[in-house]
């Protein structure tokens, strides 16, 4: 029998998270969260309601188990901690279509979109998001609250650290880590390490402030 769940968020992504949820058959999506108001009630008929802490409160005390559908790596890590603090159960959700090595591990609050995969013993932490047609190869490390965008290639042993946001189509040949918060752009070949905060571009990717003096 399928869970009970409530969706934080009610944009885009969420919609991609309402129906990877509805493919599992896990989790049935019964209402989205807003923290702000929107222009509709429902989303792919899941009612929206603002979020509320007494709301909440009352959805867990039901038996909810919750999932936070938002992009921003830095808001998502934020709200799932209040989840986390309060007790209330974060979801897991591995889209059917995607596949999850048998020795992988993935952390709560994660979403493995469509034909994405998540290789031999690669380790993804909590509130991670593996895209559409993604893939993370083997011995991966994918530390919380990382983003690898539609189409974003992970080769073998590459670490991503936290909060990590890697654009569509992104390359990351073997062996390379992602330093915490660093951005590496749609389309990027990466072949060196990623500083942490930093924002890499382009084939080979480097630093896009580089990039700016160069031209300048």
């Amino acid at each position: 029998m399928s869970r009970a769940l409530v969706v934080l968020g009610a944009s885009g992504h969420a919609k991609m998270v309402i129906e990877a949820a509805r493919s599992q058959g896990s989790y049935e999506p019964t209402v989205c969260l807003s923290a702000t108001t929107v222009n509709q009630s429902h989303l792919l008929g899941v009612p929206i309601r603002l979020e509320t802490r007494a709301l909440l409160t009352e959805l867990q005390h039901a038996g909810y188990w919750a999932i936070v559908a938002i992009g921003d790596n830095q808001i998502r890590r934020k709200l799932q901690d209040q989840l986390d603090l309060v007790g209330f159960p974060v979801a897991t959700i591995v889209a059917k279509g995607a596949w999850l090595s048998p020795s992988a591990s993935l952390g709560a609050g994660s979403v493995l979109m469509p034909n994405s995969t998540v290789g031999a013993e690669s380790q993804v932490g909590r509130g991670v998001i593996v895209n559409t047609n993604a893939s993370v190869d083997h011995d991966c490390e994918i530390a919380d609250f990382a983003h690898i965008a539609p189409g974003g290639h992970l080769a073998g042993n590459v670490i991503v650290e936290s909060e990590v946001f890697c654009g569509v189509g992104t390359s990351v040949i073997p062996h390379k880590r992602i330093g915490a918060c660093a951005t590496v752009g749609a389309g990027a070949v990466v072949v060196r390490d990623v500083p942490p905060g930093e924002c890499w571009v382009g084939c080979p990717a480097r630093p896009l402030q580089l990039l700016r003096r160069l031209a300048s």
